[in-house]
């Protein structure tokens, strides 16, 4: 489910066959990661700092299990769900005469929600004792 990941500017290229990225060179920066559009849950990961000794590769030992140490952690990247607001526009107030109706115009309603995840609803709300 990742869509792009990111360390600082550096948008780094997808692979299609694996989720390996090499984070050597973008060390100092800060590591971002996107999920497509709409997309809410976990993604997890893990994340692994190596050291290799320098000294022993100039002897090209390294499959040697003591030329390197590695740390491996965990994570998770939540991706909470959250709803697109609603655009609405409706006329702020209407003159009308005793003993007939108000109208209020809706000229403008849409919903954002572009994979049905959400419930629509339209409501009119009127304080205590507006409505005699």
């Amino acid at each position: 489910n990742l869509h792009e990941v990111f360390m600082g500017d550096f948008k780094l290229s997808m692979k299609e066959t694996s989720l390996v990225y090499d984070l050597t060179e973008y060390m100092d920066e800060p590591l971002f990661i996107a999920a497509p559009d709409e997309f809410s849950g976990n993604v997890s990961f893990v994340i692994t700092a190596t050291s290799t000794e320098a000294s022993l590769l100039a002897f090209n030992i390294s499959d040697s299990h003591n030329m390197t140490a590695s740390v491996s952690r965990p994570s998770v990247a939540r991706f909470v769900s959250a709803p697109d607001a609603a655009s609405l526009k409706v006329t702020r107030s209407s003159k009308t005469l005793e003993d007939h109706e108000a109208t209020l115009n809706v000229t403008h309603i849409s919903f954002p929600d572009t994979d049905g995840s959400e419930k629509h609803e339209l409501v009119l709300l009127a304080p205590l004792g507006a409505v005699a």
